[in-house]
């Protein structure tokens, strides 16, 4: 949608959802993207293993992203340049962290991750253990993403991890990645 007509996508829970899985803020936050103008701010949660991701910085840039494994698979087709944008990612465990580190490699091959003025994190569920060679996800998202040079804020509570405080964002808006202050900020997707 962003692409090719410049409208505002929302990434969030699926909208059949029950409440041991997202829960009523979740309707509220979906409710929030859809029918106001206030921004969105979600807050880095310590307690999320990607939270020791982060890079220090801020950065500002329209909101693009979502799932890594989806991102990648856009790549030469129906990617938008991302020149200018936070790009979030979040995914869950599909063949390994092989399959991340083949996911962050090819957008950076491609040249898909230029321009980029910073990286927001959600969850990786499922990643938890440690592989042979004693990696994690957390050193292949690190090793990947500190290779950009742009501010990274990991620990975002957004995802496909059981949560009943999931939050919508709207892809396409203005945000800002702030470090320090462990937030991410997206503009309303609606006037």
């Amino acid at each position: 949608m962003w692409r090719r007509c410049r409208l505002v996508g929302l990434s969030g829970p699926f909208v059949n959802w029950y409440d041991e899985y997202t829960g009523p803020a979740s309707a509220e936050s979906l409710r929030r993207a859809l029918m106001t103008t206030d921004p969105i701010t979600v807050h880095q949660d310590p307690a999320e293993p990607t939270a020791a991701v982060t890079v220090e910085g801020s950065a500002s840039g329209f909101l693009m992203g979502g799932n890594l494994s989806e991102l990648r698979g856009e790549v030469g087709v129906e990617l938008p340049s991302l020149d200018g944008a936070i790009l979030f990612i979040e995914d869950v465990k599909g063949t390994g962290l092989g399959q991340v580190d083949r996911e962050l490699t090819q957008l950076m091959r491609s040249g898909s991750l230029d321009g980029l003025r910073g990286v927001a994190v959600g969850q990786f569920p499922g990643f938890e253990e440690t592989v042979r060679g004693g990696w994690t996800i957390i050193d292949v998202l690190r090793d990947r993403l500190t290779r950009l040079g742009v501010p990274v804020l990991g620990g975002l509570p957004i995802g496909h991890a059981h949560n009943p405080h999931l939050p919508t964002l709207p892809l396409g808006t203005n945000a800002t990645v702030d470090t320090a202050a462990g937030t991410l900020t997206v503009t309303a997707g609606v006037r």
